[in-house]
């Protein structure tokens, strides 16, 4: 980790500062750049350190850190520090957990730009596009497609056209790292203090990229598999390195599939060409299904969209209000186990004190 960076540029703002009152005098701020299960690589303004929780932040319910995140740091020694504090997030990158109990589980926080990256070839699917354009788009970051291998690709202006068609106004920028074409262009992300956030399927070339814009074998890539193109899965954990030009940019384990998870039921800006066309449809709830006077249904009738988008359109925001749903219930219950333990406490209490 570097430790002549300032904290500006680390990614502090007036948005973390506005955070930081009185009672905070002699805590010393900090950003996450890995975690592990009960200690983090935090980098400040005076280096690196290794953090761990407090007893508060451990028993409290607290937000647990996660990479990307801002700390307030109380100072053990030279090199250790305890985490009194998480600030809140400017953006976060989130999905629904593995598993049938309703968790968050955050893939990156406070980034500016979320590169999603896939290959030619097999590994390509305009619906997983479609579904990491979604989570970006209740994230607060802007998505960027990134098509990783051109030099393999054997028909590669088919997958262009079809990158395009699904990432709306988002860049499609296409790479090869064998060859250096499109580096110049990812190269671009690195601008002072912002953060940007690699993702994809295992084996697209994620680490391949990051080590092409850093100039630095940062992470160990392995050989692509002959069977199917792909490289074998190389990162096991989330880790942000600092770039040559001053930001930030974080790598992540392969995402097969990401689950949608947000407090809103709505995705803006996910399907802007769908939402476009709605603002012509007759009826102001029109749910593009058999309504006449659907501006939606006639562009599809007419060629001009591919009915598969908004099938995928349709099943996103099922999900998205199923995970509505998900969540308040498991709020509630929260808030009922809250008080029983509440209630528990007060009677032991006050079986204690009659004694």
């Amino acid at each position: 980790m570097q430790s002549d960076r300032t904290l500006d540029q680390l990614g502090w703002s007036e948005f973390f500062q506005n955070q930081v009152d009185s009672e905070s005098s002699g805590l010393i701020p900090a950003r996450v750049f890995a975690a592990h299960a009960e200690t983090w690589e935090v980098v400040g303004a005076n280096g690196p350190l290794t953090a761990t929780p407090t007893g508060q932040l451990r028993f409290a319910g607290a937000r647990w850190p996660a990479v990307g995140d801002w700390v307030l740091l109380q100072p053990i020694d030279a090199d250790r520090a305890s985490v009194v504090g998480v600030l809140e997030r400017r953006t976060v990158l989130a999905r629904q957990a593995a598993g049938r109990r309703t968790e968050q589980q955050v893939i990156a926080a406070n980034v500016d730009d979320v590169l999603i990256v896939t290959s030619f070839g097999s590994d390509f699917s305009s619906a997983r596009v479609e579904r990491y354009l979604a989570a970006i788009s209740v994230s607060g970051a802007r998505p960027a497609v990134v098509l990783s291998k051109l030099d393999l690709a054997e028909n590669p202006q088919a997958t262009i056209s079809e990158a395009h068609a699904v990432a709306g106004e988002a860049p499609v920028i296409l790479t090869s790292v064998q060859t250096g074409h499109g580096l110049d262009e990812l190269s671009a992300y690195d601008r002072p203090g912002r953060t940007l956030v690699f993702i994809g399927s295992s084996g697209v070339g994620k680490s391949s990229l990051l080590n092409a814009i850093l100039d630095t074998e940062a992470q160990r890539v392995q050989a692509v598999r002959d069977q199917d193109g792909t490289g074998r899965h190389t990162t096991t954990a989330r880790q942000m390195f600092p770039l040559p030009g001053g930001g930030l940019v974080i790598d992540t384990p392969g995402l097969r599939e990401v689950s949608l998870w947000s407090e809103d039921e709505i995705l803006p800006g996910a399907f802007a060409d769908i939402d476009a066309l709605s603002a012509s449809c007759r009826f102001a709830d029109c749910s593009h299904a058999a309504e006449p006077g659907c501006a939606v249904q006639a562009a599809i009738a007419r060629g001009e969209l591919d009915e598969r988008r908004l099938k995928s359109r349709n099943k996103l925001a099922r999900e998205l209000s199923f995970q509505a749903q998900r969540q308040d219930k498991q709020a509630q219950a929260n808030r009922k186990k809250r008080w029983r333990d509440i209630t528990k406490a007060y009677r032991r209490r006050k079986q204690i004190l009659g004694r």
